[in-house]
């Protein structure tokens, strides 16, 4: 391997590790125009954008456990699959109300 390809690699670009903190924060003048272009608050926009996250993963939690509960009705599967569908259900529920909030 060659030293120039070597050093190559593993050197990070210092004006994308410099300004990382600048992106992500908003100064009040950007969200007054942002509030002014789109007519609701960034705010308001990503708890929309949560709730309807979460409710299709409320949704999709019920359809596993139903339809597993259904499959335990028809014999096709065992009590035990039924609890282990709702518990990893309720994990990813837990994970994405954990990241969401």
């Amino acid at each position: 391997m060659r030293p120039e390809a070597s050093r190559g690699r593993s050197h990070h670009c210092a004006a994308t590790t410099a300004n990382r903190k600048a992106i992500q924060t908003v100064n009040p003048n950007q969200q007054i125009m942002f509030q002014a272009a789109s007519g609701v608050s960034a705010t308001v926009l990503l708890l929309g954008i949560a709730s309807i996250i979460l409710l299709l993963a409320f949704i999709w939690a019920i359809w596993v456990t139903l339809g597993t509960f259904r499959a335990w009705q028809d014999g096709n599967a065992s009590l035990f699959d039924v609890a282990w569908g709702a518990i990893r259900a309720s994990i990813i529920l837990m994970v994405l109300g954990f990241y969401l909030r």
